[in-house]
């Protein structure tokens, strides 16, 4: 593993340890628009599905997806809970305590990459907004093959569609509307453009308790970083949020040319044994008003113009070998 890599997966799991306890409120934007989206693959998936099963969910975090589909499954079922993050683990093992789920449950820390289910073990791998911070996916879908049994899904929720980040009007289109419903950030925009950024960021950040929060996290993450000696001085705020969201088009400075995560090329790459069963992709605008008449009108033409280049997608690949 290189050590940029090695880099990327500590930043990872000591930022989401500091963001765990508030980690729901901040991404609660994900969590309500995928819930129905979970809720329903999981009764396409499992409906035909029979005991035991067995379900490894990588990247858990708080729980989100074990809470979606768990209560389809009975006490002969098995569910795994891996997570980087220790500290995200405990809260997802906390918040599965309070429910009434059938399944027995298993939670595995992991370091990035191996895992300790036997091989062809598993019926199901999910993750949801988890691809995006992996830095090098050929050992990482190394292992799921190595996981997942003959016709067995893996499911990969809410990630960037870089297919949409290379579309000029589309991207222009979405960062518009993002802009203009979001005043702070037009500021932020317009102040890089004309050279003022550092200062303005700075106001920002002041005055955004969201964005002051992540400052304060990425403090304890360079201090911790120069302890171990993995870097020698401090990280920018935009370097850190970059190496975070390693695949991301909008984190930190990355080039949204090279961003992004393309399905196909995913397939033909790594995953030339499976076949997709299934892909959505959605967010071809901000969710700015979900009950405005005339955003819903456009964001509908959007998606049937271009109904693979939505900025977000959702994809189930099958193995066949």
């Amino acid at each position: 593993m290189l050590h940029q890599d090695k880099l990327v997966l500590r930043i990872n799991e000591l930022f989401h340890d500091f963001e765990q306890a508030d980690y729901d409120k901040k991404h609660a934007d994900i969590f309500i628009g995928e819930t129905g989206r979970w809720k329903n693959i999981g009764k396409t998936m499992l409906k035909n599905k029979t005991s035991p099963i067995s379900i490894l969910d990588i990247g858990c975090g708080t729980g989100f997806v074990p809470m979606q589909i768990c209560n389809l499954l009975q006490a002969q079922d098995t569910f795994i809970c891996s997570d980087i993050s220790e500290k995200m683990l405990e809260v997802c093992k906390e918040k599965i305590a309070q429910q009434k789920f059938l399944c027995d449950f298993k939670f595995i820390k992991s370091d990035g990459f191996s895992l300790s289910p036997h091989d062809e073990s598993m019926d199901i791998i999910t993750m949801n907004s988890v691809l995006h911070h992996i830095p090098d996916f050929a050992p990482f879908f190394n292992e799921i093959n190595r996981l997942l049994k003959v016709n067995g899904l893996l499911i990969i929720g809410h990630e960037p569609n870089s297919i949409f980040f290379k579309n000029r009007f589309l991207w222009y289109n979405y960062r518009m509307f993002f802009l203009i419903t979001n005043p702070a950030q037009l500021v932020v925009s317009i102040s890089r453009k004309i050279g003022l950024f550092k200062i303005m960021r700075f106001i920002y950040r002041r005055i955004n308790t969201g964005d002051s929060d992540c400052q304060k996290i990425v403090e304890k993450i360079n201090t911790q970083l120069i302890y171990e000696g993995l870097i020698s001085e401090s990280l920018s705020y935009e370097k850190i949020m970059e190496l975070i969201d390693v695949q991301s088009p909008t984190a930190g400075k990355a080039s949204k040319e090279k961003k992004g995560i393309d399905i196909k090329s995913i397939q033909m790459e790594y995953l030339n044994n499976f076949k997709i069963e299934m892909i959505e992709t959605y967010n071809h605008i901000p969710r700015i008003n979900s009950k405005n008449p005339l955003l819903k009108k456009y964001s509908d033409i959007l998606s049937k113009i271009f109904p693979n280049k939505g900025a977000t997608f959702f994809v189930v690949f099958k193995k066949y070998a």
